[in-house]
């Protein structure tokens, strides 16, 4: 009898802790979605915004079809090598974008550069087992959509975001462009260009 008591108490005791756990969860995922007073929530309407998001499903995707080209090469399928290969450059490339999206950094047009090349490789070596393998079909899918965002914001004239003080304006610009400004040409360190002395 008291071992079924403290059985059902144990039960209850778990029960109540996994209900709380998920309504304080609800409750912080409510929260995030409104925002607080004087809060900043600049990335919904940036221009890095759709990179960022392409970014991070291609990440997703990549995961998924990696693990299955692991499994296929540990039953002895030699031919998804080249795949797994393309697709651990992938998230590498992907991660590395999808970070510097999020932080509006004046290098993420360099880094959509390489992406872009990155995802098209990606794509093509996907294409090749799209229609015998479900994960590498949405791969190559989640590439080709990263890929066009990464042209698009490669082509955008202005980079400019919420956040934004002027380095973007001038991230490009070369060591002439500073001096006939007088300005002092930023280190590789430095975001910001001094103002104009």
């Amino acid at each position: 009898m008291i071992r079924r008591d403290m059985l059902l108490g144990s039960g209850a005791l778990a029960l109540a802790m996994t209900a709380g756990q998920v309504m304080a969860q609800a409750k912080t995922a409510t929260k995030a979605k409104e925002p607080e007073k004087g809060g900043h929530h600049h990335h919904a309407g940036s221009a890095f915004t759709p990179v960022m998001i392409s970014s991070g499903i291609c990440i997703e995707k990549g995961q998924v079809c990696l693990s299955h080209c692991i499994m296929l090469m540990g039953e002895g399928d030699k031919a998804m090598a080249a795949c797994a290969k393309s697709v651990s450059q992938l998230l590498a490339v992907c991660t590395s974008l999808q970070q510097l999206a999020a932080q509006e950094s004046p290098y993420i047009r360099d880094m959509a550069r390489i992406a872009a090349r990155v995802c098209k490789d990606c794509e093509a070596e996907c294409k090749k087992h799209a229609d015998k393998h479900a994960p590498c079909k949405d791969c190559m899918e989640a590439c080709a959509d990263c890929r066009k965002e990464c042209e698009k914001l490669i082509k955008a004239r202005s980079l400019s975001s919420p956040c934004s003080t002027g380095a973007t304006k001038n991230a490009g610009a070369s060591p002439a462009f500073f001096v006939a400004n007088r300005q002092t040409v930023p280190s590789s360190s430095a975001r910001f260009p001094v103002n104009k002395a």
